[in-house]
């Protein structure tokens, strides 16, 4: 897989500029999960304005879907997952784990 310039150029600036290596909490950056929200439900949606929504910041895209599946098995009634075709082969897995 070819490396894009501009994740070069990224990396580059990480390392002139990180100044450590540790891993961001759960919470992850608040500015970026407010903006996500945002996106999402719209800047001025009541579930933004009223802070009921909330963000969590996961380890990639399949580790935030084992989130996501957690939630739903503990938190809802929920019995069925719709999964886009095409997807991942191990998002099954991780909807049934």
């Amino acid at each position: 897989t070819p490396v894009l310039t501009s994740v070069k150029k990224a990396e580059q600036y990480l390392l002139e500029n990180e100044t450590t290596k540790n891993y961001l909490g759960i919470e992850g950056i608040p500015a970026f999960a407010n903006c996500t929200q945002e996106l999402l439900f719209g800047k001025e949606s009541p579930i933004v304005t009223n802070r009921r929504a909330r963000t969590a910041q996961t380890p990639g895209g399949t580790g935030g879907l084992r989130v996501a599946a957690d939630f739903i098995a503990n938190q809802t009634s929920a019995k069925r997952i719709w999964i886009s075709n095409p997807s991942w082969p191990n998002h099954k897995n991780v909807f049934s784990a």
